[in-house]
């Protein structure tokens, strides 16, 4: 996704767009796995390799180096992360039943 130029890096939009591509088709084809909370649940998905390169990728110090100069944020560390879905929830208002 980023491309070393004279020092710095430019972003690949189309790699991007193909990156996305790739991995919404692996989503579509996992499990996830229902996972309930204090304040909640979600359909989670908890292992395989989707899941580790998803981890790989964000955790790249170069992605960490361009975050830091866009936002001006401090040191990161490491990304740990999750992926899951949130099923619609109903919500009883005082005109009816709402879907979120």
């Amino acid at each position: 996704m980023l491309a070393g130029r004279g020092g710095g890096f430019s972003f690949s939009i189309i790699r991007f767009v193909e990156l996305l591509r790739i991995i919404q088709q692996q989503l579509a084809q996992l499990q996830f796995c229902e996972r309930e909370y204090a304040v909640g649940s979600d359909l989670a998905i908890t292992h395989g390799p989707l899941l580790g390169a998803l981890q790989v990728l964000l955790n790249d110090p170069q992605l960490f180096v361009q975050i830091r100069r866009l936002t001006g944020c401090r040191e990161i560390g490491r990304f740990v992360g999750r992926v899951y879905r949130m099923a619609p929830a109903e919500v009883t208002t005082l005109s009816g039943t709402m879907i979120l």
